[in-house]
């Protein structure tokens, strides 16, 4: 059995007409014809298809793209969509249900996404030449989530999410886990993150692509599994950044005897796909950073090194200051120095609150009630 997995796909501006149309150049002829020639295509739908626009209000941005922009997405040939990601609720529900719609209508699955969390579980199990392969997607917790009651995507949460991966590779061969999760423009694991990929090889994972940090990060080999810390992009150009315009197809071959997985490397010119002109320099890059985190400590280290970079702007954010004053900050300059108003001990309160669950709990209810209040005046 041969699967295709391709990363973020969604039209921009500047390519919803081509996506519309169906324009054949909009992905490259040895895109589709690889694509073509596969038993089972999977892409992550960063966005929603919809033609009504009601954005949820969340932080920015809130994605959609025509429904039929299905047009386009089908020169790919797509077994099965994954909707488990942080935009998929962006326009709100009938967003979602819009999606769902149109992906039936022309005959391609879903997976990650219900009308309430226990449909969002459902994997995927697709039989082909004696070959049982599952498919599985969660997301990390953003705005997007699936609850008992609510509509939305099948949010990571260690009291399930390991158990549903065990059940799973109890009914199939090989079992791949598309986790939505990661810090975008990074191209490593955060330690958590690779905890949890870990814990899935140990449940029965063959393959976990990581498909959010929108850059091409690195891969890990780990117990019989293989981890792949960041896909990138296949065609997702809504930002103008090298990171943005650059991913890999990963390319799996499957039969009793033999479990190849190789990357191709794509690349967006003119908001069109192609097969990337260095693909060599992109995967020498690919393997110097998996080769990088086999190092004991690495990981750590870098992960703290990125939070020391980042932690003024979260304590701006997390003060209160409006978007137009977060700007300004950045600007002038003032948000790398914000962290000296933070005492030692009032950094020791915070991280008590975000220890402890209870108290983070307490947190998101209470701001979730907040929200519910103010939208009610």
């Amino acid at each position: 059995m041969k699967i295709i997995i391709l990363g973020d796909v969604g039209a921009s501006d500047a390519n919803v007409h081509a996506f519309c149309e169906a324009e054949n150049d909009l992905f490259a002829s040895d895109i589709q014809y690889l694509c073509s020639k596969a038993d089972v295509v999977v892409l992550n739908l960063e966005k929603p298809l919809t033609d009504r626009v009601c954005p949820l209000g969340k932080c920015p941005p809130d994605f959609s793209a025509p429904t039929n922009t299905i047009n386009g997405i089908k020169l790919l040939n797509p077994t099965v969509a994954a909707l488990a990601n942080n935009h998929i609720m962006d326009q709100q529900n009938q967003g979602l249900q819009a999606t769902i719609n149109v992906i039936k209508e022309n005959e391609i699955k879903y997976v990650g996404a219900g009308n309430n969390i226990q449909e969002a579980r459902r994997p995927i199990i697709i039989t082909k030449k004696e070959i049982r392969v599952g498919i599985y997607a969660c997301c990390e917790k953003e705005f997007s989530f699936a609850t008992e009651n609510a509509a939305g995507a099948n949010v990571f949460d260690p009291i399930v999410t390991f158990d549903d991966v065990s059940e799973i590779k109890r009914n199939c061969d090989y079992l791949i886990v598309l986790f939505h999760a990661g810090v975008e423009d990074y191209p490593y694991p955060t330690p958590y993150q690779q905890r949890v990929c870990r814990r899935m090889c140990e449940k029965g994972a063959d393959l976990i692509v990581c498909q959010h940090s929108h850059i091409i990060g690195c891969e890990e080999k780990y117990l019989n599994g293989t981890i792949v810390y960041g896909q990138g992009n296949f065609l997702l150009d809504d930002i103008d950044r090298e990171s943005w315009l650059s991913g890999l197809m990963v390319n799996i071959e499957i039969n009793k005897d033999v479990r190849n997985i190789n990357y191709i490397p794509v690349q967006t010119i003119n908001h069109k796909a192609i097969i990337h002109s260095d693909r060599e320099k992109v995967l020498e890059s690919f393997n110097k950073r998996s080769n990088e985190i086999k190092n004991l400590h690495f990981v750590r280290d870098s992960f703290s090194k990125l939070s020391e970079e980042k932690i003024s702007d979260y304590l701006v954010k997390l003060s209160g200051k409006s978007p137009f004053i977060q700007r300004a900050f950045r600007r002038i300059g003032i948000t790398k120095h914000y962290k000296r108003l933070y005492s030692k001990d009032v950094c020791y309160r915070m991280l008590d609150y975000l220890y402890c669950d209870s108290h983070r709990e307490a947190i998101e209810y209470g701001l979730n009630q907040l929200i519910a209040d103010k939208g009610e005046k």
